[in-house]
């Protein structure tokens, strides 16, 4: 989305039209993933109680995974939760938080950018948008994060484009 703003730059001077590149914040999939903390399908609820409404406020679509092994289908959605055919325990992290999701994104959806955040994260709100306009805007940003977790302090908040999900 493109957007023209006129300014003025000085009392007597004449406008001036600018450019601003907006990214489309409905092509943003925020999904909050559940920790490997007991209670598996509890631990989200707080972030639901802070700064999950913050971020919805602003724009963002931000939904919960929650994972339920006994499902007949890999994902359901239901409303701003997403139950995704994987135990909610250590042994169904990386499926219900990497493998399914991006699976979802890119067969079921059309978002543009997947932003994964753990739920024993705090996110604040203003910051994380100032931080994606910073970098989306006018920008081609496959990947956002650390592909190293020895090298951060938290391996599990990264966002990554469509295209470089893609296979070959």
């Amino acid at each position: 989305m493109r957007l023209n703003i006129r300014v003025k730059k000085r009392a007597n001077q004449q406008l001036d039209l600018i450019d601003i590149n907006m990214f489309d914040k409905s092509k943003i999939m925020i999904l909050v993933t559940g920790t490997t903390i007991e209670p598996y399908a509890q631990n989200w609820k707080e972030c639901e109680a802070t700064w999950i409404p913050e971020l919805r406020k602003l724009g963002y679509n931000v939904k919960v995974a929650i994972g339920n092994p006994t499902m007949n289908k890999y994902v359901k959605e239901m409303g701003d939760i997403v139950y995704f055919a994987a135990e909610d325990t250590k042994m169904g992290l990386f499926d219900k938080s990497i493998k399914l999701p991006c699976r979802w994104i890119l067969e079921e959806t059309n978002y543009e950018y997947y932003f994964r955040i753990d739920s024993d994260s705090f996110v604040h709100p203003e910051r994380f948008d100032t931080m994606l306009h910073e970098n989306l805007n006018g920008s081609d940003i496959h990947y956002m994060g650390c592909a190293h977790p020895a090298n951060m302090t938290n391996p599990f908040q990264w966002l990554s484009k469509r295209e470089g999900r893609k296979e070959p």
